[in-house]
C-alpha cells in the first residue's frame, strides 16, 4: 500500500511513498509546494530543506518532525501540532516561514532562532517557552512585542521569554544584565540607555496584557 502526496489545487501527484504513511518519511528537499497535507502525520518526517511553499499543513502532526531550512512561505499551519512530547523541540530554525498562516498553532518549545517569520499570522499561537531569538517577526501578526531597535530586535512572548538579536533570557534577567550584554556587544552608552528604555516598556506590555487577561 502507498501513500501519495497531492497538489492541492491541480491534484498532480507530487509525491509517492511505498510506505503505508508518512510517519517517519524521509521528504528532506522535496518539492512539495502547494501540497495538500492537512491533517496529515507527519510525526518525525525529516523536511529538512523541502519545498513546502503554500502547502495546506493544517492540522498536521508535525511532532518530532525536522523542518530545518524548509520553505514554509505561505504555508497553512494553522492547528498543526507543532509540539514534541516529553519536552523535546519541534525544529524550526531557520526555516522561512515569511507569509505562513500559524493562527493557532501549537509552536511551545519551538526553535524559530533566526527564522524568517515577517508578514507570518501567529495569532492565537502557543508561543510559550519558544525561541524567537534571531527571527525576523517584526511584521509579523501576533500576540508577542517586537521592538526594532537601533541594534537588534527586541521580541517579548512573556516574561520568561525576551530576546534581544540572537539572545534570549527571561525579562528579569535582561533588566539586571543589559548594561553588560550591551558593553560586551559595543553598543554606546546612548544605545545601552536606548534598550534600557525598551526592556521598561516591554515590562508594562507584558503587565498590561496579564491585567487585561485577567
Amino acid at each position: 500500500m502507498s501513500v501519495q502526496i497531492l497538489n492541492r489545487y491541480t491534484l498532480a501527484v507530487l509525491y509517492t511513498s511505498e510506505c503505508a504513511d508518512l510517519i517517519g518519511a524521509n521528504l528532506s528537499d522535496v518539492n512539495l509546494s502547494d501540497a495538500s497535507l492537512s491533517g496529515a502525520n507527519l510525526r518525525g518526517a525529516n523536511l529538512r530543506g523541502a519545498n513546502l511553499s503554500g502547502a495546506d499543513l493544517s492540522g498536521a502532526n508535525l511532532r518530532y518532525a525536522d523542518l530545518i531550512g524548509a520553505d514554509l512561505r505561505y504555508a497553512d499551519l494553522s492547528g498543526a501540532d507543532c509540539l514534541t512530547a516529553y519536552g523535546d523541540l519541534l525544529r524550526l530554525r531557520g526555516a522561512d516561514l515569511s507569509d505562513a498562516d500559524l493562527s493557532g498553532a501549537d509552536l511551545r518549545g519551538a526553535n524559530l532562532r533566526g527564522a524568517d517569520l515577517s508578514g507570518a499570522d501567529l495569532s492565537g499561537a502557543n508561543l510559550r517557552y519558544a525561541d524567537l531569538s534571531g527571527a525576523d517577526c517584526l511584521t509579523a501578526y501576533g500576540d508577542l512585542l517586537r521592538i526594532a531597535g537601533s541594534r537588534h530586535a527586541l521580541i517579548a512572548v512573556d516574561e520568561d521569554n525576551v530576546s534581544i538579536g540572537c539572545l534570549r533570557h527571561s525579562l528579569a534577567w535582561w533588566c539586571e544584565h543589559y548594561a553588560a550584554v550591551g558593553s560586551r556587544e559595543s553598543y554606546t552608552a546612548q544605545q545601552i540607555e536606548e534598550y534600557r528604555m525598551h526592556l521598561e516598556y516591554a515590562a508594562q506590555w507584558l503587565a498590561f496584557r496579564k491585567a487585561s487577561k485577567t
